[in-house]
């Protein structure tokens, strides 16, 4: 058996058992997430399970890493991102000013920026940027985003954690980087108990939407450093989320509205709101997922097709919105 196999399957029970412990702890200790009239589930569920994601992933690297099998710079990157996990785990339990958890995690990608080593030159092949401070400036900014709307698209049965998987198993076909398939084991095991059929029997929490957003976010910025995937091909990969998450708040920012209070108009939540299930959202979004993909292969040979992919592909997304929309309104 190959050993990324083995790494995968290893990481996944560790985390399955963790997900199961804290799970009966949480119906236990009552740790659970109460619908209202913006929740997409119907009935209190445990929260904060992807605790289980982010004990498996660490105690991993940590093994590795004592072991000489794992990239100092990136080990220790990773790491900036307890800071994020003990304040999103507090905010799981009580709920705790926006500003503050912003600042966390500004420190905490700052850090992990400047551990990684001065950025390379981003290639995005229609054009280049590599001035120091836009950027730092451009990748903090981004990755604190990439965290946030990570966070914000964690609202109906498994469908970040779907996200999570396909994103390390692509950056891992692309780069054929072992490390980040420590991601999909942690995440598969979870996603037992967050599959929604018949419905999510436990919930990551906003302490493993937000890890996971840093994490793959942080990978994604080791693997262009190393020049093992080119950051824009990441961003080619994540498109559905991003789009997603950035469209709906330029949206909400041009009918000003309160970007910092809950809502129900991303995508996925109007899905669901129209008469789709949870699973047949997660349906469409692999299926969105696999074809771009596909574009990432395709641009990852051949740089010049980048630009037509990103074009091409926002478009199309564009239209499904607007589709959604109008649907939604009617």
């Amino acid at each position: 058996m190959k050993p990324s196999v083995i790494l995968v399957i290893v990481s996944a029970l560790c985390s399955f058992v963790i997900a199961y412990l804290f799970r009966r702890y949480a119906l236990r200790k009552e740790i659970l997430d109460i619908p209202n009239e913006r929740s997409s589930h119907e009935i209190p569920t445990p929260r904060g399970g992807g605790l289980s994601i982010v004990i498996t992933f660490y105690s991993f690297i940590i093994f590795a890493f004592l072991m000489g099998n794992f990239d100092a710079s990136l080990f220790y990157a990773l790491l900036c991102g307890i800071p994020i996990v003990i304040i999103s785990s507090i905010d799981d339990l009580m709920s705790l000013s926006h500003k503050i958890r912003m600042v966390v995690q500004i420190v905490s990608v700052l850090a992990a920026v400047i551990i990684l080593g001065e950025p390379q030159t981003f290639d995005f092949t229609f054009f280049q940027i590599s001035q120091k401070w836009l950027l730092y400036g451009g990748l903090v900014l981004g990755l604190v985003w990439f965290i946030n709307l990570f966070n914000f698209l964690d609202g109906i049965d498994s469908y970040a954690s779907m996200e999570a998987i396909f994103l390390s198993l692509a950056m891992y076909l692309l780069s054929g980087n072992f490390a980040i398939l420590l991601i999909t084991g942690s995440v598969a095991g979870f996603l037992f108990w967050n599959f929604p059929a018949p419905r999510a029997k436990i919930f990551m929490g906003d302490v493993g939407s937000t890890f996971l957003g840093f994490s793959i976010g942080i990978f994604a910025l080791y693997l262009n450093n190393i020049q093992e995937l080119n950051f824009s091909v990441f961003i080619l990969l994540s498109l559905v989320f991003t789009f997603d998450a950035t469209a709906t708040l330029l949206i909400r920012l041009f009918n000003r509205e309160r970007i910092s209070e809950a809502h129900k108009k991303h995508m996925f939540q109007r899905l669901h709101q129209i008469g789709f299930t949870h699973l047949e959202i997660n349906g469409m979004a692999l299926l969105l997922n696999i074809t771009l993909l596909g574009l990432a292969i395709l641009c990852a040979s051949n740089s010049s097709l980048l630009l037509p992919a990103l074009i091409v592909y926002i478009l199309l997304l564009s239209v499904l919105m607007a589709i959604i929309y109008r649907k939604h309104i009617c």
